[in-house]
């Protein structure tokens, strides 16, 4: 939810799971529950069968690098890119997201090079600015400047747009 340094340090520590074998495994030592009837359990070790975890982080992974929601199901979807990603941590990726956007971005020594969308069908876009100021928008026609905390346009499948700090 916006606390960078919080979510890396949680991914980091689903991803180490450094004391399972002595936490969660030895349910007579901790009074955990073994597995449930649907095969998962409560708790990760050398003995569970389920990979919650791994769950876990990946989620907080995609939601540090970008959130998209509407808010309302009937809405249509903002974007919003490096929400709650640490700013020591260099980042790059490309993540579908709701609406029919493929989003591409790039983040450096805490600072967003670029950010590209891709629509795979016809659609209205709708971007947080994450400079906070103006912005060069390159759609593979003609460069402009757009200026606004929210940035939007109408895009048919296939086209593409970029946006760089101005």
């Amino acid at each position: 939810m916006g606390e960078g340094d919080l979510l890396t340090d949680c991914v980091v520590r689903q991803l180490d799971s450094e004391c399972a074998a002595q936490e969660h495994c030895f349910f007579d030592w901790n009074g955990s529950q073994a597995v449930y009837r649907n095969r998962l359990t409560a708790c990760e070790g050398i003995n569970a069968l389920s990979a919650q975890r791994l769950g876990n982080a990946a989620t907080g992974l995609q939601l540090g690098l970008m959130q998209c929601s509407s808010g309302a199901p009937t809405l249509p979807p903002v974007i919003r890119v490096f929400p709650s990603w640490k700013k020591d941590w260099d980042a790059e990726f490309e993540l579908r997201v709701r609406g029919g956007f493929i989003v591409r971005a790039k983040m450096r020594r805490g600072v967003i090079e670029y950010v590209s969308i891709e629509a795979t069908r016809d659609a209205d876009l709708k971007l947080i600015n994450p400079w906070g100021c103006s912005v060069s928008v390159d759609d593979g026609r003609q460069a402009s400047i757009e200026i606004g905390a929210k940035l939007m346009r109408s895009m048919k499948a296939g086209d593409m747009v970029t946006y760089m700090k101005a």
